[in-house]
């Protein structure tokens, strides 16, 4: 539960600084391993929702 947590700070606080610099590959690869193993948590939709998340992430930083 304590990982899951951890995960989920990590996922918030990714999000919120992406406005700042989207550019920022740093800051997207922390994004997609958080949510890569939130979807291990998850199940059924929730997961696919999540794994949709990182590649849309992809998706933005290769059009930008």
């Amino acid at each position: 539960m304590e990982m899951r947590l951890s995960l989920e700070r990590d996922r918030k606080s990714a999000e919120t600084s992406y406005p700042q610099n989207p550019r920022d590959g740093d800051n997207l690869a922390r994004w997609g391993r958080a949510l890569l193993n939130l979807a291990r948590f998850e199940h059924g939709v929730e997961s696919k929702q999540m794994i949709s998340g990182i590649e849309l992430l992809e998706f933005w930083d290769l059009i930008k």
